[in-house]
């Protein structure tokens, strides 16, 4: 029982840290594949949609993202597993540090339909939805450990072994 109450503590400060208009969706929470195309429609309508950044462009008066669009999880994380809805551009006034936005990191934004806008995509012409931010999540990146922590890669010591065993790579007198 107390690892129950100490895994749901570990997902109720999880989620605490997001802002408000992140965390909650919006009360008509539209998506992406019904505004793709008629976006004229749902101008001044809230959105909450999230995904992988593609590109950054930053001039005098603005900020421009476009973004692969994912379903959102329960946690309003994109869920790059899913299959992609398409594409949008997120618009602001904003300084967006492109080093910060780098390409492949995942975000969540929340804003006002604005408008749409062609973009070439490849040789296809794709009309897509501007979003006016109003708030953005960027997630951290998650790191990937390896089930195999004791391999020849931790040179020339590899920790402990089986039953608290000390013992060496048979690779240690190698140089990588």
């Amino acid at each position: 029982m107390k690892w129950l109450t100490y895994i749901l503590s570990l997902f109720l400060v999880a989620c605490s840290s997001l802002p408000k208009t992140i965390q909650d969706p919006p009360s008509y929470d539209l998506q992406l594949e019904n505004v793709a195309g008629q976006s004229s429609d749902y101008v001044n309508k809230p959105i909450r949609w999230g995904g992988m950044i593609i590109t950054v462009n930053n001039d005098d008066q603005q900020s421009l993202l476009q973004i692969v669009h994912f379903p959102l999880n329960g946690f309003a994380k994109p869920d790059v597993t899913r299959e992609s809805q398409g594409r949008f551009l997120i618009q602001t006034e904003q300084f967006l540090d492109p080093e910060v936005y780098k390409f492949g990191r995942l975000a969540t934004f929340s804003g006002i339909i604005h408008s749409e806008q062609q973009r070439l995509v490849d040789k296809k012409t794709l009309l897509l939805p501007v979003v006016e931010m109003t708030e953005s999540y960027l997630w951290p990146k998650e790191l990937s450990m390896s089930p195999y922590y004791n391999t020849h890669y931790f040179y020339p010591y590899n920790g402990y072994g089986f039953y608290g065993r000390r013992y060496y790579s048979p690779y240690r007198y190698y140089r990588y």
